[in-house]
């Protein structure tokens, strides 16, 4: 019984171990999308005052 109550908390832990890095990696998507959004936009603009 013992065993199975640890067993139990250290799923439990796991799992609110995964959902923060869940998180964290759906966070990091969104941010890592608008850096790259943001970059890109900068790079357009500079090729357009070498343009002229």
């Amino acid at each position: 019984m013992q065993e199975l109550n640890a067993a139990c908390a250290e799923l439990k832990s796991d799992k609110a171990i995964d959902s923060l890095f869940g998180t964290g990696l759906s966070e990091w998507k969104n941010i890592k999308a608008a850096h790259t959004k943001k970059v890109k936009g900068l790079i357009e603009e500079a090729q357009l005052l070498l343009i002229f």
